[in-house]
């Protein structure tokens, strides 16, 4: 047990505490009321217990670490009773929110740039409810719970919460591992799913007409036939594709996706049109397919909204996702999913949650359907009588079929007095027609 002893040699006012970490005794001087010193023996020995257990502080003995005096912490961490303190916690990036999210940012050169956008867009909103100069310690699981929650009364999809949501937990899951707070908050609520049925649509092909006639020359078809006829995704891999990525003879096109990789895609006639009048009309010496933008534009949209007014066709949500959508949703109806998967880039989880789409041609072949046709055994030794005048016999309750009939077969009991209604010559007879009506042949 750790013990404390009042130290007053050379003009000193403060505590001896000794405590033992194994077989070796140790010493700290400590200059403050006897209370706080006896606090120091205890967590020094709750140290060394860990130590020699082999497992980590709890989180409450985390917390007093980072609390701890930094002269008795490095005495503590040469004693290998504790990992160094992180050096950002002196620092403004390792104790408020707004400059531990901007550091962090900065610091992450090995992400797309489309995910920094969606982690900054992420950061705007924590920054907007917690403020810049929240403490990061200060924020708490009930404050996250109380953040979600906020994001839904400021008008937010349930998927934008989900995304928000998991990127927060991002954030913060960082900041634990670097040892600036003691555990994550954000990880007492759940992201929730990110696919919002409101926004997925199909575009038919005559849609997709009217688009293509409106279009103001090749270079845009192609974009559009690209998207919707072979799925690529806009504006990234259509405006990286490169004239010699497109093999004529097999009818394909390779497509090196930054997000997915290499991957080869089919180049269905639709697309091959539209490649054919690019290439008619593109300079000599083009390289890429679609010349008219540089690969890192982004602002394709607006362009492409003006083209839908043309054509007077209302736009639809997600204007470039959904027409890939609606590719993905023609080929499952033909192709395997794995093909899918392959040509498209993508899982099946995926595609399920954000891809696939019921149409109205769904709903055509569904009322179109041919009726359930009446069973085609015949009915051998019916019996008479009701349904619940059977039930009372065991043997007859597997004999009721599907269409609420009763039928007798070699199994019924030799010793009912249940009488077969028709002969079973006469019913042998009904299998001269079929379920439909129509006759059999002998």
């Amino acid at each position: 047990m750790a013990s404390v002893i009042k130290d007053g040699r050379d003009g000193r006012d403060g505590w001896r505490v000794r405590f033992y970490s194994g077989s070796h005794r140790r010493e700290l001087y400590y200059q403050g009321s006897k209370r706080n010193a006896e606090e120091l023996g205890r967590r020094c020995e709750s140290l060394a217990a860990c130590k020699a257990a082999g497992v980590a502080p709890d989180n409450d003995l985390a917390s007093w670490l980072r609390r701890m005096d930094s002269g008795i912490r490095d005495t503590l961490v040469r004693w290998g009773l504790c990992d160094a303190a992180n050096p950002k916690l002196l620092t403004d990036a390792g104790r408020y929110l707004e400059p531990y999210i901007s550091d962090y940012l900065a610091s992450r050169t090995d992400i797309k740039h489309n995910t920094k956008k969606n982690l900054v867009q992420t950061s705007r909103v924590l920054r907007e409810y917690f403020g810049d100069r929240r403490p990061l310690a200060m924020i708490r699981k009930p404050d996250a719970v109380a953040w979600q929650r906020w994001l839904g009364t400021e008008g937010y999809s349930p998927a934008s919460v989900s995304g928000f949501t998991r990127r927060a937990k991002q954030f913060f899951r960082a900041a634990a591992l670097e040892g600036l707070i003691e555990g994550n908050p954000f990880d007492a609520i759940k992201a929730g799913k990110e696919n919002n049925l409101a926004r997925q649509q199909f575009i038919p092909r005559s849609t997709i007409k009217k688009v293509l006639d409106a279009c103001p020359g090749p270079q845009w078809r192609l974009i559009v036939s690209l998207a919707r006829y072979a799925g690529l995704r806009c504006p990234s891999e259509v405006l990286k594709l490169r004239w010699t990525d497109i093999d004529w003879a097999k009818g394909s096109m390779r497509v090196d996706s930054s997000k997915t990789g290499l991957r080869f895609v089919p180049m269905l006639p639709e697309v091959r049109l539209a490649l054919t009048e690019a290439r008619d009309a593109a300079p000599d010496g083009s390289i890429r397919c679609v010349e008219e933008y540089p690969e890192d534009c982004e602002n394709l949209r607006q362009q492409f909204g003006r083209i839908l007014k043309q054509a007077h066709v209302e736009p639809w949500e997600r204007l470039f996702h959904n027409l890939r959508a609606s590719c993905r949703t023609e080929w499952q109806q033909h192709l395997p999913d794995f093909v899918c998967n392959q040509w498209l880039g993508q899982s099946s989880r995926v595609a399920e949650s954000h891809y696939l789409t019921i149409h109205q041609e769904h709903w055509d072949r569904a009322l179109t359907l041919t009726p359930n046709c009446p069973p085609t055994r015949p009915p051998i030794l019916a019996r008479t009588g009701t349904i619940s005048d059977h039930h009372e016999i065991e043997e007859t309750n597997d004999l009721i079929g599907d269409d609420g009939m009763c039928y007798a077969d070699q199994y019924a009991r030799k010793d009912s007095n249940l009488q077969p209604s028709v002969p079973k010559t006469d019913a042998l007879s009904n299998c001269a027609t079929d379920a439909c009506g129509s006759s059999l042949p002998e």
